[in-house]
C-alpha cells in the first residue's frame, strides 16, 4: 500500500535499501538517520547511527532509551510526540475506531473498560485539539500526509505545533554530539559490554531463587495506557 502511495505521489523514497547495499555503505551515503518507530524490541536504531559518525533524528521511545540516556547517550533533541491538529482528520471517525478497538481488546482479554473511562482516555490523547500521529491508523496517517503535500500552509502549521521538527538535519553542534554519543555507546553498549551484562544477569538468576506472580490487571492496564494504544498495533481489534 505504501509503495503504491509513494509512486502515486511521486515521493523521493526508496524502500528496502538494505537489500541493495550493506549497512556500512548505506550509512556512509546518508546525511543522517531518522527513526519514526513507535515500538522497538532492542532499540539498536538509537545507537547505530552515532557509531557510524551520523546523527539521529526522530521519535524518542522513553522505555527503550532510558538505559541509553542513563549511560550518557544524549537524545534530548528527539521528539516523543508528533502532534497533529484534530481538524486535519475526521476526528469523530477516528475516535469511534480507536474506542471500538480498545473496547474489543478489553473484552477479548476479559478486562472490560467502562464508557466513562473510554471518554476520559480520549480526552487525554486529544488534549489541546491535537493527537499524536503515532496513534493513528494508516488511513488517517495517509490523510495527514495528503494534507501536508497538498496544502501549502500545512507544513508551516505542523512545524508550529511541533517545533522540534525544525531542528531535524541541523548541523549545529552535531559533530560534538556525534563524538560524545559515539564514545558513550562504545563504552557501555559494545558487544563485549552487552555480553558481560548478560552473563551477570544469568549468574544472578541461576544463583538466586526467583518467584514471580503476574498481575494480569496491572499488565493489561500497562498495554492499555491511552498514550500507548496505537491503531498501528491494535487495528485488528477495531471490530
Amino acid at each position: 500500500m505504501w509503495r503504491r502511495y509513494v509512486a502515486r505521489q511521486r515521493l523521493p523514497i526508496i524502500f528496502e535499501t538494505g537489500l541493495q547495499c550493506d549497512f556500512q555503505q548505506m550509512m556512509a551515503g546518508s546525511r543522517y538517520a531518522i527513526t519514526t518507530s513507535i515500538n522497538e524490541g532492542f532499540g539498536f536504531s538509537f545507537l547505530e547511527a552515532w557509531t557510524a559518525g551520523k546523527s539521529l533524528w526522530g521519535r524518542l521511545l522513553p522505555d527503550i532509551c532510558h538505559d541509553f540516556i542513563q549511560r550518557g547517550v544524549h537524545l534530548d533533541h528527539l521528539y516523543s510526540r508528533l502532534s497533529i491538529p484534530l481538524d486535519w482528520i475526521d476526528a469523530d471517525g477516528f475516535r469511534r475506531q480507536w474506542q471500538a478497538a480498545r473496547q474489543c481488546a478489553a473484552q477479548r482479554y476479559g478486562m472490560p473498560v467502562s464508557y466513562g473511562r473510554m471518554d476520559a482516555d480520549w480526552l487525554e490523547i486529544a488534549a489541546q485539539g491535537s493527537i499524536d500521529f503515532g496513534l493513528l491508523s494508516e488511513p488517517f496517517q495517509r490523510a495527514v500526509i495528503d494534507r501536508v503535500l497538498s496544502v501549502k500552509s500545512a507544513s508551516q502549521r505542523l512545524q508550529e505545533v511541533n517545533p522540534d521538527l525544525m531542528r531535524i538535519g541541523s548541523e549545529s553542534e552535531s559533530h560534538e554530539l556525534i563524538a560524545a554519543n559515539r564514545m558513550a555507546i562504545l563504552k557501555h553498549f559494545s558487544p563485549a559490554g552487552y555480553s558481560n551484562r548478560l552473563i551477570d544477569l544469568y549468574e544472578k538468576a541461576m544463583s538466586n531463587p526467583i518467584r514471580q506472580q503476574i498481575d494480569k490487571g496491572a499488565l493489561f492496564s500497562a498495554f492499555m495506557t491511552p498514550s500507548r494504544f496505537s491503531m498501528l498495533k491494535w487495528s485488528g481489534f477495531d471490530g
